[in-house]
């Protein structure tokens, strides 16, 4: 029986413990921050606390998987998250010998991670890109105007630090003025940040590219899904997803990209549409199983199985196409955004109820394991009532 170590505990965390839960292994889950409700799973059978910092210090994680070697061993750690992920692959060297991780070197992570590095990378092979501009200082922004024009966005390099601290992914500005305060106050912060042109489009626009490579370099699961909606709009996570046919443009792209980078393992490439030169631009790059990781359990995409597979060094045949038309949903932000923008949406009752009708994974809710929902609802409840969380970039 595999052993799994779930290293975040998010709403990923969760879909990851039942998916390998329902396959017959042993899941544990380290947590890493407030909030999880991977640990609430029956799929889980024993949590632990361990909180390491934003510094990416390793060395409380090192130390609890040195001393449970033998509770834990040949056990399979996954991270969840990308504070996990560069954890992971920082100590991997270090616990090779003892467990085997869903992580490539630190080296290829800091490609997928930093926005810098995959857009630099993307452009070296010719791969569509954004206009972006990577700002010294406020005095080499003067020129934005000319070079990407407004409005246009603010992006940091590493998301997952920037949305811990202001609870968004990216800032739009609509002038010069504008763009040179939120610019100060970001790097104030010691965010790195890049500016972005904003591609148009809607949120339908936005194709996510998953993907297995297994120890041998082999493609031998692929993926796509397409965004209906975000939470929140235009620059948020996805709110609702479908799965869809492969698009071989975006696929011939990620392999080289891939490639390229020497990428192993699972990971997941978004490309936005531009409809102003009808080519698929790359936005982000997640080296890490993703938030909808359910929609493949419920599209009967097998990554699960060719994990386990490739860990054990079992070569089987396992079927890699998956069923289309199959949607995941993001229940409490889809609602949320909804019912609290509906003067700001042309999204009639009909379009917004149409994919609850259909063939549908949730993010946290399952009839088969229900106590994670319940403390997902709770946790909603609390946020709500106390507002967003830490700090925003304001727009005056």
């Amino acid at each position: 029986m595999n052993k799994i170590i779930i290293l975040g505990g998010s709403q990923t965390g969760l879909a990851l413990a039942r998916a390998f839960g329902r396959r017959g292994c042993t899941v544990f889950v380290i947590n890493c921050y407030d909030g999880s409700i991977a640990q609430f799973s029956k799929y889980v059978k024993k949590v632990y606390e361990i909180y390491f910092n934003r510094n990416e210090d390793e060395s409380e994680l090192l130390n609890f998987l040195l001393f449970n070697k033998v509770k834990f061993k040949d056990a399979f750690i996954i991270p969840d998250n990308d504070y996990s992920v560069l954890i992971l692959a920082k100590m991997k060297k270090d616990i090779a010998h003892l467990y085997s991780c869903l992580v490539n070197d630190y080296e290829t992570i800091a490609y997928c991670i930093d926005k810098k590095l995959t857009y630099k990378v993307a452009n070296e092979l010719d791969i569509p890109i954004p206009i972006t501009f990577y700002p010294d200082d406020q005095k080499s922004i003067d020129s934005i105007d000319e070079l990407i024009g407004f409005p246009c966005i603010i992006k940091p390099k590493k998301s997952f630090l920037f949305k811990e601290d202001y609870k968004q992914k990216v800032v739009q500005v609509r002038n010069l003025e504008e763009l040179k305060r939120i610019y100060d106050e970001i790097r104030a912060s010691n965010h790195e940040v890049i500016i972005s042109e904003i591609i148009p489009g809607d949120d339908s626009s936005l194709f996510l590219y998953s993907f297995y490579i297994d120890r041998e370099h082999r493609v031998i699961g692929e993926f796509m899904a397409q965004k209906i909606r975000q939470t929140p709009p235009r620059f948020g996570t996805g709110g609702v997803i479908r799965s869809r046919e492969i698009i071989p443009e975006i696929r011939r792209m990620s392999l080289k990209l891939l490639e390229r980078i020497n990428y192993t393992g699972f990971g997941m490439i978004e490309y936005k549409l531009d409809v102003r030169d009808n080519r698929y631009k790359i936005i982000d790059f997640n080296a890490r199983p993703i938030l909808f990781y359910e929609l493949f359990h419920k599209s009967k995409m097998h990554f699960t199985d060719m994990i386990l597979s490739d860990i054990n060094n079992q070569h089987v045949n396992i079927p890699s196409d998956y069923i289309t038309n199959t949607y995941w949903i993001d229940l409490f932000g889809d609602i949320y955004y909804y019912l609290f923008n509906i003067k700001n949406t042309n999204l009639t009752l009909t379009e917004f109820i149409s994919p609850y009708l259909k063939k549908t994974a949730y993010d946290s809710f399952s009839i088969l394991d229900p106590s994670p929902f319940f403390h997902h609802l709770v946790l909603n409840l609390k946020t709500l009532l106390k507002g967003r969380g830490n700090r925003y970039v304001v727009n005056k």
